[in-house]
This record gives structure tokens, C-alpha cells and sequence, in this order.
């Protein structure tokens, strides 16, 4: 929603993935009836898509920030919000639930496409300094 191209002169971090265990991954995925990019209810992004399209609409030509990009859609967003809570505006905003124990359904649909192990798995992400049950390899499991 928020994507737009910043020009030249910004780094590409992209790197190259084997494309057929990305789409091993993508097969395992898309069984998967859990979504976990999806934070918020569908009537919160839909309300969040039209504040947006009002923001765009005020813009007489939006000057490219590199350094803060999107802050004044953020800014704008967030009053939006606080406006519409605070005049408890229908539909109400709220969150999902955070999915419990996806990690655990990957390994199992991942086994079971691949024949690889979990334990063997596991192991090969530690030796490459990965903790394979954390999220953000701090150690600690964020997902389950």
C-alpha cells in the first residue's frame, strides 16, 4: 500500500535466491491457512486505504524524501486514526490475533514436502549462527 519507487540513486540490498527452494517455500506457504504478514482485520486496512487516498489527493507534488520516506503519510495516518478512535467512529480499528505456533506448522508442512528433517534443519541453521526459533535471532521464540 505504502510502495512507491524513490528514485536512482537508493542501494539495491537485493541478493540472489535459488529459485527452486523459494518456491518449495512458497508451495509449503500457500497451504498454510495462517497469513502471518496480516496484522490487521480487513475493515482496519480498508479504512487505512482511504485515509491514504485522502492524503494523495491533498498532495499537489510530494517531495521525494530520502532520508524519512513516507513520514508525512505516517504522520497524517496516525492523526487520522487518533481522530477516528477518539470520535469513535465506525468501523472500530482493532488488531488480529498473532498466530500461535506457526513456526511449528512450517517445520511439519516443510518435513513433509521436503523429507528433511526438523532436527537436521535446526541444525544446519545454528551452525550458520541462525537460531531457527527466533524470529528476529535473538534467541528468543517471537512466533509460537
Amino acid at each position: 500500500m505504502l510502495f512507491k519507487n524513490i528514485g536512482e540513486n537508493v542501494q539495491d540490498y537485493r541478493v540472489p535466491v535459488a529459485t527452486d527452494r523459494l518456491q518449495a517455500l512458497k508451495n509449503i506457504a500457500s497451504q498454510d491457512p495462517v497469513h502471518i504478514d496480516e496484522f490487521l482485520p480487513t475493515s482496519t486496512m480498508d479504512l487505512c486505504a482511504t485515509y491514504l487516498e485522502e492524503y494523495e489527493a491533498r498532495q499537489q507534488e510530494a517531495p521525494l524524501m530520502t532520508e524519512m520516506p513516507f513520514f508525512g503519510e505516517f504522520i497524517f495516518l496516525r492523526d487520522r486514526l487518533r481522530e477516528h478512535v477518539q470520535q469513535q467512529r465506525s468501523p472500530s480499528i482493532g488488531l488480529l490475533h498473532p498466530p500461535i505456533g506457526a513456526t511449528t506448522l512450517f517445520k511439519e508442512q516443510f518435513v513433509a514436502a521436503t523429507g528433511i528433517s526438523v532436527e537436521e534443519a535446526d541444525a544446519s541453521l545454528r551452525a550458520n549462527g541462525f537460531d531457527p526459533l527466533a524470529a528476529d535471532g535473538d534467541g528468543a521464540d517471537d512466533v509460537d
